[in-house]
């Protein structure tokens, strides 16, 4: 009797344990909290107006008084940016559940600064909680940069490869810190194609007037990864076509011109792993920009 006894009381509390697993959870205003909706942002420094969204969570709709402040970082309050409304403060209520910060950003055309940063974040939430993203950080893009000329997109035209591409995409990007330095995506066509991409880089020349004439890319760098092969290596060669190189060379090299809406490489390269050819590309290749 006493171990039947115990085994409806277990029943009972399992019975009972597992109603409670299933009981949907019920929102606490007591949890209501404001939040930015995104935790990064990047603008041109010509963006002009730009607007960084904040919500309020909440069921019933509370409104609440929010006040934010700007930190500056290496952009400036009133140097680089300004806030539109310089009260500082957001209103919410149940019509109204997101609120912008709107944001001015002073443009400085022909003014190289390098990328800026500051930094949005609250100052006080009134009646609710700080959400986990309680701050922003903006990024204001230069368009100044020295090397702009030669960033972007490329259409590449390789006068022969052994996988019979006649065209792709090359993008040339900076280097967050050497402005003599650009990287190259995309040379190996056959790494994109494998998603094993890894950029290059690429070391710019300038004649003695600081125009940009060339891109030197060193050999034996990585240019992408495979599963089974490993790291995939960009060598130069000594000819414009692979079937008549002897040497492998230092550098791949490449000519601007037209003040860089063409950069043409001028010998070839092929691309191994330790133990294994995988590609080639044959010059010239001229890239025309996009």
């Amino acid at each position: 009797m006493y171990k039947y006894f115990t085994l409806i009381t277990v029943g009972i509390a399992l019975l009972a344990s597992c109603q409670n697993l299933n009981t949907v959870p019920v929102f606490d205003e007591d949890d209501a909290f404001v939040a930015f909706s995104i935790a990064t942002k990047s603008v041109s420094e010509d963006a002009g107006i730009i607007s960084i969204p904040v919500s309020l969570a909440s069921i019933a709709g509370l409104s609440s008084t929010v006040s934010y402040e700007f930190v500056d970082g290496t952009a400036k309050l009133n140097e680089n940016f300004k806030p539109v409304d310089e009260t500082g403060i957001l209103n919410f209520s149940s019509n109204a559940r997101t609120a912008n910060i709107d944001i001015q950003i002073l443009d400085k055309p022909g003014v190289f600064t390098g990328d800026l940063k500051f930094t949005v974040k609250f100052k006080s939430t009134g009646s609710v909680k700080e959400g986990a993203e309680n701050s922003c950080v903006v990024t204001i893009t230069d368009n100044d940069h020295p090397l702009s000329a030669i960033l972007g997109t490329y259409m590449a035209y390789p006068a022969g490869s052994n996988r019979g591409f006649t065209q792709y995409e090359v993008t040339i990007t900076k280097d967050e810190e050497d402005l003599t330095l650009v990287w190259i995506h995309g040379l190996s066509h056959r790494s994109v194609l494998n998603d094993g991409l890894t950029p290059a880089y690429g070391n710019v020349q300038f004649d003695e007037d600081g125009n940009i004439v060339g891109i030197t890319v060193p050999s034996l760098q990585g240019t992408g990864v495979d599963a089974g092969y490993g790291e995939w290596m960009i060598v130069g060669l000594d000819t414009e076509k692979f079937d008549d190189a002897n040497d492998e060379t230092p550098t791949v090299d490449f000519v601007v011109t037209d003040g860089g809406k063409t950069i043409t490489m001028t010998n070839c390269f092929y691309v191994r792993d330790e133990t294994y050819f995988w590609e080639y590309i044959d010059a010239p290749m001229p890239m025309i920009k996009q």
